[in-house]
């Protein structure tokens, strides 16, 4: 389990106690959405220095920009991150003065303090400034300078340190390769068909005018350039060095960040083209993805081959009626748990479901609950238990009566005579297990499995 990036609470801590968090999670997204937008138009005009009509065009296609609809659907941190480290950057970009850099480091500090991912871009953006600040202090040996310096690497080692906080990874992680290494370094390998996907999916239209945007702006922008190659090179770490990934398999949200530069970089290059008709046939069809993923779901299907090939992302972002029925069973059901000694047995269960448990029982580590990425079945908490060298484990899956649940265990265990695995510290061939409901509902029920050696019988209670 990861610690949690303390900033997103503290800034809703006060509305959550004012109104329904259930309702601040509705106005959220739209009201820091729409900051988003106003910041990619400030960019435009202030650093790009674009016409007012051609920032209102590149307003339009980020509102309506697949990646950025995807970063406000579930990932408010990293929202929130993006924002602040979006907002430190403009600054910068719009003078190089102390006064600037102060508030840049302050940005960045709480971007740092919202997500992994800010803090990672934080380290990466601190490394620039100081790269091309060096030279200057030779030059000039200016005790301002000095001190930008050091503000800079201060910066980047605290950030660095709240990742290593957040991931709950030491700095250096034993690897078959090399005996010991940095936690970057570790395989990928079933990413990089992902990557290529994503890529040319959700940058297909953009690719060749953000080629001719970067060459333009490559020395109108002090920052913003070396940010968006880095960006894109940490994106397809996966795909070119899978053994080397640098984003800790969080690569789809870099490109998410990344989004915000290379939009109204990319979309700057409009200007080349003479006709309005050209360029409304082309933001037509650049906003077309996300119009449909955030229209009626009766208009979903034009996007299902397009969403389908890529990584995490869902087949709609507009918002569905709450099931709150099943809610309230979940929450009945994980409201149980805590009655549970984890510890001699732990709780295994789909990682949806796991969520509830989570409001329920709070700072529960992987010894103790299980997510995983289906509904679990008896070869998965076999496995786990091997794992976890446990006896016995609960299992929260949809109702399933106990006779059925009992004649699956007697299914399993005729069919693994054949192919044996191991089970806890057993071999299943040599176990007995029997299973008990603890509690259900009519929607779900947690059932205690336990296991014993050299006893072949199966018994049910």
């Amino acid at each position: 389990m990861r610690n949690v990036p303390p900033l997103l609470d503290l800034v809703l801590y006060p509305f959550a106690k004012i109104a329904d968090p259930w309702y601040v999670f509705k106005f959220y997204p739209p009201v820091m959405y729409g900051l988003l937008i106003s910041l990619i138009a400030l960019f435009s005009r202030e650093v790009l220095k674009l016409n007012n009509k051609l920032v209102i065009v590149i307003a339009l296609a980020a509102g309506y920009n697949l990646l950025l609809l995807r970063l406000t659907w579930d990932l408010h941190k990293q929202f929130l991150g993006t924002i602040l480290f979006f907002a430190a950057v403009i600054a910068l970009e719009k003078g190089n003065s102390f006064k600037n850099h102060i508030i840049a480091i302050m940005l960045l500090l709480l971007s740092s303090l919202a997500t992994e991912i800010g803090a990672g871009l934080t380290i990466i953006l601190s490394l620039i400034i100081v790269i091309k600040n060096i030279p200057v202090y030779l030059k000039k040996r200016k005790w301002e300078t000095l001190a930008l310096i050091a503000s800079y690497i201060t910066l980047s080692l605290i950030s660095y340190l709240l990742i290593l906080w957040y991931i709950r990874r030491p700095a250096i992680t034993p690897s078959p390769v090399t005996g010991i290494a940095p936690p970057v370094i570790r395989s990928f390998l079933k990413h990089q068909p992902d990557v290529f996907a994503y890529i040319i999916v959700s940058y297909g239209m953009l690719i060749p005018l953000l080629l001719i945007g970067l060459d333009s702006y490559r020395r109108k922008t002090k920052y913003s350039f070396y940010l968006i190659i880095v960006m894109l090179i940490l994106v397809i770490t996966p795909w070119l060095m899978p053994y080397t990934e640098a984003t800790l398999g969080q690569w789809d949200r870099f490109l998410m960040t990344a989004t915000v530069f290379t939009l109204p970089i990319a979309l700057s290059q409009l200007r080349i083209l003479k006709r309005k008709s050209l360029i409304t046939i082309y933001i037509i069809l650049l906003i077309l993805p996300g119009f449909y993923a955030t229209m009626s779901p009766s208009l979903y299907r034009y996007n299902d081959v397009l969403v389908r090939s890529l990584y995490r992302m869902p087949g709609g972002l507009s918002p569905a009626p709450v099931p709150t029925k099943e809610f309230d069973r979940l929450l009945d059901v994980a409201s149980h748990v805590r009655d549970l000694d984890l510890s001699k047995a732990p709780i295994i269960t789909y990682v949806y479901y796991g969520r509830f448990v989570h409001l329920e029982v709070r700072d529960l580590d992987q010894t103790k609950l299980v997510n995983i990425g289906h509904e679990p079945t008896l070869y998965d908490v076999c496995w786990i238990m091997h794992g976890l060298n446990k006896t016995s484990a609960y299992i929260l899956i949809k109702y399933t009566p106990p006779d059925v649940f009992n004649r699956t265990i007697n299914a399993f265990l005729i069919d693994t005579k054949r192919k044996p695995i191991l089970c806890g510290p057993y071999n299943i061939t040599n176990t007995f297990m029997f299973s008990k409901a603890v509690y259900n509902n009519d929607k779900y029920i947690i059932f205690y499995i336990k296991i014993q050696e050299n006893i072949t019988k199966i018994i049910s209670p």
